[in-house]
């Protein structure tokens, strides 16, 4: 019989979530140094998401609200300015706006709201506009035009952004800091980690150079593929590791995907184990991480990669949030909340009504001034083209949210787990936290997910909407399968030492922090899981099989208990194993206790 295993494993579900806190808050106070040398290191894992299977609303009981005209309303009063990049997830906004500034009978002049969104793909030209926006405020000041209220950005990433602009508007007083009101959408397949087709097997791509804008939200997605499959990560970019995933930085998304496109080369410092060993070699760019457009430039311009992992796997990493400042916030909840509300409803229409969408797409062109209304259609609802080589390729993709959805997102619906439980937080935190382990010097800390965001302005609207806060009214995974995952499906497979009680199938209490790791990680995805329970071969075969088959249940019940409407009977499966399937020789102690472990399995399931 096994006995209880002398460690616990090192907490990999904290690691992986939190990646995208540190480039922002480096480049803000030109932190970046120009050669850091840090040894190559696996990135801390844990586990996302696959492709929802929600299906096409054919009817719906959400009330047509009418088409925005395009001319500009005369009601306005005070005008919010909002910042943003150019990204699908933001449709349900624009549809509610009308266009760059609001219009007649639109859903924002509706709700009494006057604003005004403008494009800024550099988020580092938003923060001091913001920055200055919140010391106007306490000044006394009216905030001039070249201030912004609100951005949206990656809630991946938003870690990292907070942890820059709060340094600063922390020094105005506790009142001033950013923080997040809500979301308007996800990112569902158009960012994505691209690279060659070979390194769909991991470990091929090692050693390779990839393009794109360190510690951001699809710097994430290659954070989190190599992370599931044991890979190193390189995180200084004047470098180069035989042995790891290596980059070539850059402050733009579509910068990334050009430097890929030009086939883009460099003479870089061979390091080994972290330290430099005097020789240089000439390395061109494999693989890029972007979003639309940059997916498509890459496909159109010069193909010949494919999407290794994408936000249409990893469902929930990347939701599309509104950053504000708490004082203006708190003075002006009322107005905030009518804007909150415009939007959501705006993402409603979006959701329900082709019209609707045909309508926010000519307002992305109108804010975007770039290719046409049809081709953010197109990209929004995503596709598969032949890229430059003539092989498919999937593009594009993205959605936009309702107020269900943000219920369930910030933990606030029935059986979504609470704010310390929510999809949110183990976005947040948990890519916060890779950064961390890649850049500690750079991402010593950041605002926990609760300090993070403010959710009473959601919960004041969630309180008198009625029907629409239902959250079946949310688009949710969907889990029709209740089978184990086919090997060919498998997404990532790792194996995990959760301490029993010896004998039995009870946590000790060093267990539930690791079974909190656990659900961090598995909580922000849609993938399907296998929970596989192993032992040592000490004691009978027979007893160690039940033995493993009740801890994996245990495991199972853990989740399903902790946050039931993420963790629905048909996506987890348990089994147990016994000894049958060692990791180590059960000839020594510590063999033994490297296979007393429980594997999650992540995958699709068909």
């Amino acid at each position: 019989m096994d006995s209880t295993p002398t460690k616990t494993v090192t907490k990999v579900v904290a690691g992986v979530l939190i990646t995208g806190l540190a480039y922002l808050v480096l480049a803000h106070f030109d932190l970046i140094p120009a050669a850091l040398t840090r040894s190559s290191a696996v990135p801390t894992a844990f586990d996302l998401p696959t492709e929802s299977s929600v299906p096409e609303v054919a009817t719906s009981d959400v009330a047509v609200s009418g088409m925005p005209s395009t001319t500009p309303t005369r009601k306005c009063g005070n005008v919010i300015r909002l910042n943003e990049w150019a990204w699908n997830a933001q449709m349900g906004v624009h549809f509610a706006n009308g266009g760059p500034v609001t219009t007649t009978g639109s859903l924002m002049e509706k709700h009494g709201v006057c604003l005004q969104i403008i494009r800024q793909d550099d988020t580092e030209k938003t923060k001091p506009q913001q920055l200055k926006f919140a010391q106007q405020l306490h000044d006394g000041a009216t905030p001039d035009a070249d201030t912004v209220a609100f951005t949206i950005i990656m809630g991946d990433g938003a870690a990292q952004y907070l942890a820059a602009q709060n340094k600063v508007l922390s020094k105005l007083g506790p009142d001033y800091v950013a923080e997040i009101v809500g979301a308007v959408g996800y990112s569902r397949g158009e960012d994505a980690f691209m690279g060659p087709v070979e390194w769909r097997d991991p470990h091929a791509m090692k050693g390779g150079l990839v393009a794109g804008v360190l510690r951001d939200g699809d710097w994430n997605i290659a954070q989190y593929y190599a992370a599931q499959n044991g890979i190193k990560n390189n995180p200084d970019d004047t470098t180069w590791d035989a042995d790891a995933l290596n980059w070539m930085a850059t402050d733009d998304y579509l910068k990334a995907a050009d430097l890929y496109i030009t086939g883009k080369c460099a003479d870089l410092a061979v390091v080994q184990d972290g330290h430099k060993t005097g020789k240089t070699v000439h390395k061109c760019v494999q693989g890029a991480v972007t979003w639309t457009p940059g997916d498509v430039n890459i496909a159109k311009k010069k193909g010949g990669v494919v999407k290794l992992l994408s936000t249409k796997e990893n469902f929930y990493q990347m939701p599309a949030v509104v950053i504000g400042i708490k004082k203006f916030d708190t003075d002006h909840a009322s107005q905030v909340k009518s804007m909150l509300s415009a939007i959501w409803e705006g993402g409603d229409q979006v959701k329900h009504y082709e019209a609707a969408l045909r309508r926010g797409a000519q307002a992305s062109y109108a804010i975007y001034k770039e290719e046409s209304p049809g081709y953010w259609l197109k990209y929004y609802k995503g596709v598969v083209e032949s890229d430059k080589t003539q092989q498919p390729i999937a593009l594009g993709g993205s959605t936009v949210m309702n107020l269900a959805d943000n219920l369930v997102l910030f933990g606030l619906a029935e059986g979504a787990g609470g704010i310390d439980n929510s999809i949110f937080k183990a976005t947040y935190e948990g890519f916060g936290k890779i950064a961390q382990q890649q850049y500690p010097s750079l991402v010593p800390s950041f605002p926990s997910a609760s300090e993070a965001a403010n959710t009473k302005l959601l919960q004041a609207i969630a309180n008198t909407a009625g029907k629409s806060a239902d959250v079946t009214n949310a688009d949710v995974a969907k889990f029709d399968d209740a089978s184990p995952i086919d090997a060919g499906n498998v997404v990532a497979k790792r194996d995990w030492t959760i301490q029993f009680e010896t004998g039995k199938a009870t946590f000790t209490p060093t267990a539930l922090a690791t079974m909190q790791d656990l659900y961090s990680r598995l909580s922000v995805g849609s993938l399907g899981i296998d929970v596989q329970g192993h032992t040592d071969n000490v004691g009978n075969a027979t007893a160690n099989q039940a033995l493993s088959e009740a801890r994996a249940f245990a495991v199972k019940h853990w989740l399903q208990d902790k946050a039931p409407a993420l963790f629905p009977e048909k996506r987890v499966t348990a089994k147990g194993l016994g000894d049958t399937q060692p990791v180590e020789s059960n000839a020594t102690p510590e063999g033994r206790a490297k296979n007393r472990r429980v594997t999650i399995v992540l995958g699709t399931k068909s």
